[in-house]
């Protein structure tokens, strides 16, 4: 078996986390020469002595110039051992580094690599990575006693300290105090009623990385919500990154086992640089006060939550916000936020922003969200509203959910002058959300004519409404390089289509003359932006997928 390394790529969220973004993996023989390699370095050194006594002595070294004559730079031939076990040479810490991100039975089977590899595992400068999905009993008056044995056994394992822990629990919702025995240490647990182990586990007192992952099981009759997780306690000021996720009930909007956070408002996060909270149960004063004691935040995505009807953001690191309908969003002073993502909305979203002079990223707009206001600009859906004129210098990406017709598509261009990047997601399943177009030409636009450089849309099929859509741009946008077209998976979008659709476009009709055209056939987006989007600002477009595998995100 090879090893696996996670490799830094475009899709990884901050906090270097692991199992996400793209793998390098050393095959069969890479690990063997691994574990050889210092070994066949010594036994060559002596079988290249002799064949050098063998062989006869080097002519003279050929020297080039630029013109074939005498002068120039001299030809010098490398001899590179494909033998040496580089890697090994590294030193522990940057070693660690790799083993830290690997998945806990790949870090974990790095000590049968050699010698060298053996302690690293254990040793502090390779912090566990532990990621487990712990299966409880269905049976709602059977409540173990003791935490689940394939969790104790990694931490007992490896004895070391932990950097990230991922927890999924499948189970009902009495059986929840598990993790908490788990996780939390037994003078708090003993106060609840709660067996609890986590004081045999010191190494998690420094846990910089949490996710809990909770899917109940439904049990006929009864719906309450967990208990809140004492365990965050422990882990709140070493935090760097925290999750908690809820799956999705089938009683739609209202979740009985919904995950509760600590009610307490005094839970302090002094390291806390990005939040994740879906289907979670919070009070908007528990909320309000965890984000007033995250000083470091810099990314916070909330996702269909419940306990609270206002959101007030007043944060002078955050970088990056996601939110979803269920509650009015107030952005009152976030100088560095850069990026603003609605995500699965509904008519119960209402946005201000009232101070954010660092906008960059905005979307995607639908009309489903009842108001959006930012400064003096004032959306109903996606419409200006009357009398609202100001222009939005800022924003520099803006992604649009099923525009009704060209004519909302021009206004918000018109609010948002400076657009370089312009997403747009085209609905065919219902007669409202298929776009219908004014064929219009030479239309005086700052964004068209100064500013765009690439148009990308979702879901292209080459209705008649959609080829308008595109001769629009073309005959406006003067400056734009690359139009990309993302087109469903299905058989009778082939090459004779992608022709077809090549001729109704009159794609040599076009202001620009560098445009560039791409048709991706196969990848049917949704305009949900993935978290791991949000939450990675190592990357300067979260809209942009054409090379990203992360299709949903959702905790089923």
């Amino acid at each position: 078996m090879g090893l696996a390394i996670p490799v830094r790529g475009p899709c990884s969220p901050t906090g270097n986390q692991a199992g996400s973004g793209p793998i390098l993996i050393l095959s069969h023989c890479a690990t063997a020469a691994l574990r050889s390699g210092g070994q066949r370095q010594r036994g060559g050194q002596s079988q290249s002595r002799r064949q050098q006594q063998q062989q006869p002595p080097p002519g003279p070294k050929p020297v080039r110039g630029h013109d074939g004559g005498g002068g120039g730079c001299e030809a010098v031939d490398v001899d590179i051992n494909v033998d040496v076990d580089l890697l090994s040479s590294l030193h522990d810490d940057v070693l660690g580094s790799i083993i830290t991100l690997l998945p806990t039975k790949d870090g974990a089977r790095t000590q049968v690599l050699s010698r060298r590899w053996r302690p690293l595992w254990r040793s502090a400068s390779a912090p566990l990575n532990l990621e487990a999905t712990v299966v409880a009993p269905a049976a709602v008056n059977l409540r173990p006693t003791s935490p689940p044995s394939a969790v104790v056994g990694a931490l007992r394992a490896h004895g070391g300290p932990a950097r990230r822990v991922s927890l999924t629990w499948l189970g009902p919702f009495d059986s929840f105090p598990m993790v908490d025995g788990l996780l939390t240490p037994p003078t708090t647990l003993h106060r609840r009623g709660v067996d609890g182990g986590g004081s045999r586990f010191p190494s998690l007192d420094g846990l910089r990385e949490f996710e809990l992952y909770y899917k109940p099981i439904n049990v006929p009759g009864v719906h309450r919500h967990p208990p809140p997780m004492a365990s965050l306690r422990r882990f709140a000021r070493t935090l760097r990154v925290l999750t908690v996720c809820s799956a999705a009930c089938s009683l739609g909007s209202y979740n009985p086992y919904r995950l509760a956070f600590p009610p307490e408002t005094e839970l302090e996060f002094p390291k806390l640089e990005q939040l994740t909270l879906k289907h979670v149960s919070i009070s908007e004063a528990a909320l309000h006060a965890v984000l007033a004691r995250c000083p470091a935040l810099q990314s916070l995505v909330l996702h269909r939550n419940e306990g609270y009807g206002r959101l007030v953001i007043r944060s002078p690191t955050l970088r990056s916000l996601g939110v979803s309908h269920g509650a009015e969003v107030v952005v009152e002073d976030a100088p560095m936020l850069e990026r603003l993502i609605p995500r699965h909305l509904g008519k119960f979203l209402r946005i201000q922003v009232v101070h954010a002079p660092r906008m960059k990223t905005l979307g995607y707009l639908c009309d489903t969200i009842s108001e959006f206001e930012m400064g003096t600009t004032v959306l109903k859906g996606m419409v200006p509203a009357a009398g609202a004129s100001s222009m939005i210098r800022t924003v520099k990406i803006l992604a649009l959910d099923s525009p009704r017709d060209l004519d909302v598509v021009i206004d918000l261009l018109k609010c948002f002058p400076c657009v370089e990047k312009l997403y747009l997601e085209l609905c065919h399943y219902n007669v409202k959300g298929k776009v219908k177009n004014v064929r219009r030409s030479n239309v005086p636009m700052e964004c068209l004519g100064k500013h765009l450089k690439m148009l990308e849309l979702r879901n292209y099929r080459g209705r008649k409404s959609e080829v308008s859509l595109i001769r629009f741009f073309l005959s406006n946008a003067r400056v734009v390089e690359s139009v990309r077209f993302m087109v469903p998976p299905y058989n009778r979008y082939k090459g004779k289509w992608i022709v077809n659709q090549r001729k109704k476009l009159l794609l040599n009709i076009r202001a620009s003359r560098g445009a560039r055209f791409h048709f991706d056939i196969g990848r049917c987006l949704s305009s949900r932006v993935p978290m791991e989007h949000i939450h990675n600002l190592a990357i300067d477009d979260p809209f942009g997928r054409s090379s990203c595998s992360c299709q949903y995100d959702d905790f089923k």
